[in-house]
């Protein structure tokens, strides 16, 4: 439950809050369920996650809480950047409020530098599992273990995953004994070098591969001219040269597991991965 002077509530809802179960809930929460959010996918996302959050808490009949993230979730529909809730705000004693503020440092860290933009769903988890660890250890709350272990647990598993390493991956084939770009190839290339454009601190590695005919050497060639002829298209395309780290595999890391000496095009290929680490 929220504990400031600065909470709006009608008064229909607080005299329904403090003394009625099973009454309908108050107007933010209406025009919450009425709104839609259209901005950005993280918007989006914080969205949808605040309306489970404020459906959980209308199941629990706590309908001052119900109200005041509904009124925050139509900040979010209404394309406003709200941020996780500050400790200060709400009843947290002692030691909480240390770990609480440390926790939200973290977060809007992590948002700022990469979690708004490129994993938006986490993102919003981890921010509504920390409005609702602050929410849930504040005031009364915290004889509710259950819930606050929940929240926490649930925070401490989206902020773990926005640490991890980002990666994203594409593949593109070649036919038999070749190595030139394919036209499917260079549609491909062309939205690699859109991402590459939008994430301009990410390195990108360009692997080689081929399939089992032919041998060793000859496929090591082959993969190295494959991912050579990739990278000069992404570099043509504005990529710098100095985030491309090119190398061939020949047949070593077969995507199909297949014998000696077989044809096979899912082999025939260039793995490009952007990546935080080279």
């Amino acid at each position: 439950m929220k504990w400031n002077k600065n909470l709006k509530l009608t008064g229909a809802l607080a005299g329904c809050a403090l003394l009625v179960t099973g009454c309908v809930t108050g107007w933010n929460v209406d025009d919450f369920k009425d709104a839609q959010s259209t901005g950005s996918d993280f918007s989006k996302a914080l969205y949808a996650e605040y309306t489970k959050f404020i459906d959980n808490e209308i199941e629990q009949e706590d309908w001052t809480t119900a109200d005041y993230f509904a009124l925050k979730g139509l900040s979010v529909a209404g394309g406003v950047e709200v941020l996780p809730e500050q400790p200060g705000d709400w009843k947290v004693t002692g030691d909480k409020v240390d770990e609480l503020t440390e926790f939200r440092k973290k977060l809007v860290t992590l948002l700022d530098v990469r979690g708004r933009k490129q994993r938006p769903d986490v993102a919003a988890k981890a921010q509504v599992a920390y409005d609702c660890l602050v929410e849930q250890t504040a005031g009364g709350e915290g004889h509710q273990p259950g819930h606050i272990k929940n929240c926490r647990e649930n925070f401490l598993a989206a902020i773990a995953a926005l640490e991890a390493p980002l990666q994203q991956t594409y593949v593109v084939t070649f036919g038999f004994g070749s190595s030139a770009l394919t036209k499917a190839t260079r549609e491909t290339l062309k939205e690699v070098a859109k991402v590459a454009g939008e994430y301009t601190d990410w390195f990108v590695r360009v692997e080689g591969h081929t399939d089992t005919v032919g041998n060793a050497e000859a496929n090591r060639r082959l993969s190295l001219r494959r991912a050579a002829n990739v990278r000069e298209y992404l570099k043509k395309h504005g990529i710098n040269g100095k985030r491309l780290y090119t190398s061939g595999h020949s047949e070593k890391r077969l995507a199909v597991d297949t014998g000696d000496n077989v044809r096979n095009k899912e082999n025939r290929r260039v793995v490009i991965t952007f990546t935080e680490t080279r």
